[in-house]
């Protein structure tokens, strides 16, 4: 990995697919303990939609259309929801284990995919009691214009704080409201910047699997969307975790030398944010 150094937006973005491209099996490995369970969720849950009829069953028989619209519309309510939390509340897991990756890249440490978890897993209660805070505030901040996106930029490095620094869930936040307040409208250009790389990969990725589940009917093609649901997973989620982490780094070396105490650790230790430190 190449020298910390201060990096722009779409240069952070670029950064998180060179991690992926330097570290793919780890990267993969973290990403999916968390997209395949949520992809095979959420495809069990859809299998009732449409009455489990395939696209062309409803068109040449559009009576059937109605009832087929009706069956499963519960299940499939409860996994568009789950679709759009569970991803949303792994985030923060796939960041911390990923800090560990890339702190470890930095030092010349390889850090294994078991190894990042498990540090991860350890911050466990830290990490779901700060997303839930930070979600409570982008819902307050939603009835302002903006508001949501500017308290997405001030908590958007929480679980790389909390994981390489040892922190709890409101240390945690108030260490990414420290760092990020100091460069607010860059951090706010990483955190949209990254959220529409993700959606249109998303959209894109996701696009045909859903539609080959809804060709064949998901009461079978289930499986498909489940996969595509899940390999979709698999690219986005570990850009915007990355970029996350990345972003974290970047404030600190501007705003504090990390570059420099990492140059002189490497020469005459102690190693800061080495993944044994955090």
């Amino acid at each position: 990995m190449p020298a910390l150094e201060p990096l722009t937006p779409t240069g952070l973005i670029d950064e998180a697919v060179h991690v992926l491209k330097a570290r793919p099996r780890t990267i993969v490995a973290i990403a999916a303990c968390f997209t395949v369970p949520v992809g095979l969720l959420t495809g069990i849950l859809n299998r009732g939609l449409l009455g489990g009829l395939s696209l062309t069953e409803v068109f040449n028989d559009p009576s059937t259309a109605e009832a087929a619209a009706e069956s499963g519309t519960a299940a499939a309510n409860v996994g568009a929801v789950l679709g759009i939390v569970l991803p949303s509340l792994l985030l923060p897991f796939m960041a911390a284990a990923y800090a560990h990756v890339v702190v470890g890249m930095r030092l010349g440490h390889e850090v294994t995919a078991g190894e990042a978890l498990r540090r991860a897993g350890g911050k466990w209660w830290a990490l779901i009691a700060s997303w839930v805070v930070v979600h409570l505030a982008e819902l307050v901040g939603s009835f302002v214009a903006i508001g949501s996106i500017v308290f997405m930029a001030f908590f958007l490095v929480v679980a790389p704080a909390i994981a390489l620094e040892g922190l709890g869930a409101m240390k945690g936040l108030k260490r990414s409201w420290s760092l990020t307040s100091r460069r607010l409208l860059p951090v706010m250009g990483v955190g949209v910047a990254s959220g529409i790389v993700a959606y249109v990969l998303g959209q894109a990725l996701s696009a045909l699997p859903d539609f080959a589940g809804l060709l064949v009917g998901l009461d079978v093609g289930w499986i498909i969307l489940a996969a595509g649901r899940a390999a979709t997973g698999l690219v986005v989620g570990p850009i915007i975790a990355l970029t996350a982490v990345l972003c974290y780094l970047d404030l600190r070396v501007r705003l504090e030398g990390l570059d420099l105490e990492l140059a002189i650790a490497d020469h005459y230790g102690p190693e800061p944010l080495a993944p044994d430190a955090a």
